[in-house]
């Protein structure tokens, strides 16, 4: 709930309480002058009872209290498109996670980020949603990618761009059925971020319009030994991986990024 929302509320219900408490309290003074009366301390009779009198509620007062519409309204686009805003929702692993749009009732959609590849993980379903995420390694750093990724991103605002589509225009999907997407946070790309703390690679086993960017971000990672490249030279890390990722990464990875940078 927003934080407009919880202000008219919170009026709305004071002034409830506030009239139901005084109408309450008109209300018991009689009953206050007849335990007065057998018996009681506080005076006479005849002068509680005309005090009550003086404050007893006639018709006409305004004693009933109508609750006060709801007026928000969410107006949160709901539909997956190139530059549309939400917030990361649950993560996969280190390069999938949901993207939910609205307040009240979110609409979430999982999304593979664009431009990048991370290290595989062995997935399971954990607590507290039991969604299916990393636990365990199932190349090297696997995990570690994931929980980097999601102390990154975790719970951010993020805009949504594509390649390919127009403004406006729904963005494309992969063969899981995973919309590809870049999301920005502060204006800063989530996959270059993710290249440059040592959590991912450029993937540049499909076309990608921030690939010197991402490549760039790698380099860097790579030389100054962050994240996975803390372990050793890049060819050592890349030798801990699977023989699909060893064979792309030897063979094309850094022709393709040394192109892309115009190297």
């Amino acid at each position: 709930m927003d934080a407009t929302l919880t202000t008219q509320l919170s009026a709305a219900h004071g002034r409830r309480l506030g009239r139901a408490g005084a109408a309450l309290a008109l209300l018991l003074l009689p009953l206050a002058g007849a335990c007065d009366s057998a018996g009681g301390t506080t005076g006479e009779v005849g002068a509680d009872t005309a005090t009550a009198e003086q404050d007893t509620v006639t018709p006409g007062d305004d004693t009933a209290v109508t609750a006060e519409p709801d007026t928000f309204v969410d107006t949160t686009p709901r539909d997956f498109v190139n530059g549309a805003t939400g917030v990361v929702g649950h993560i996969t692993d280190g390069d999938t996670l949901d993207v939910c749009m609205g307040v009240v009732e979110p609409t979430c959609f999982t999304v593979r980020l664009a431009g990048i590849n991370a290290p595989e993980c062995n997935k399971r379903q954990l607590p507290p949603d039991w969604r299916y995420a990393c636990y365990e390694d199932d190349e090297f750093y696997g995990l570690a990618s994931y929980v980097g990724f999601k102390d990154l991103a975790a719970g951010k605002p993020v805009k949504i761009t594509c390649d390919g589509v127009s403004l406006g225009a729904a963005c494309p999907k992969d063969t899981y059925d995973r919309f590809l997407a870049y999301l920005e946070i502060d204006g800063e790309d989530i996959a270059t971020e993710l290249a440059w703390h040592g959590y991912a690679f450029s993937y540049t086993s499909f076309a990608s319009s921030k690939r010197a960017a991402i490549c760039a971000a790698e380099y860097d990672a790579r030389e100054n030994h962050r994240g996975m490249w803390s372990a050793g030279t890049w060819q050592s890390v890349i030798a801990q991986m699977n023989s699909h990722t060893q064979d792309w990464y030897t063979r094309y990875h850094d022709k393709d990024c040394d192109r892309a940078l115009g190297r």
